[in-house]
């Protein structure tokens, strides 16, 4: 089998050696413009678009550099769970360990990524289904 890339690195192209079938297969970086392009079509507000935008980009440039996985196929529940980890340890912007909230609110933006992933059929199976978002803190009441 080979493999030819093309210029665009949204996409690549895989061209089966014993027939004339092609089978095209997606990079995450693309699925996710299309899952900000469904939100934008669905009219959403430009802060839930924002805040997919930030927790995907998060997601898919831990994956790149830390997994390198890059490809759609490649995505499972370990590398959601690594990431969960990596996100509770990594220091952020301003310099401190991101809240629980924060974290939350990437992990459930990972999960609306993958719950659409599987619902549009790029992926036979959601690698976010079996994995638990991390529990927030019981606010203390004053």
């Amino acid at each position: 089998m080979t493999a030819r890339k093309t210029d665009n690195s949204s996409k690549t192209t895989k061209k089966a050696t014993s027939g004339s079938s092609r089978v095209r297969v997606k990079t995450i970086k693309n699925a996710v413009d299309n899952f900000i392009l469904d939100h934008k079509s669905q009219n959403h507000s430009p802060q839930t678009l924002r805040w997919h935008s930030i927790a995907l980009s998060h997601f898919l440039n831990y994956l790149e550099l830390e997994q390198d996985v890059t490809v759609i196929d490649q995505l499972e529940p370990y590398s959601f769970r690594a990431w969960l980890v990596f996100l509770e340890n990594e220091v952020g912007p301003r310099g401190k360990v991101r809240a629980t909230r924060t974290r939350r609110w990437y992990a459930q933006s990972v999960h609306a990524f993958g719950k659409w992933l599987y619902g549009e059929r790029y992926l036979s199976e959601d690698f976010t289904e079996r994995v638990k978002l991390p529990k927030l803190e019981k606010p203390l009441i004053q």
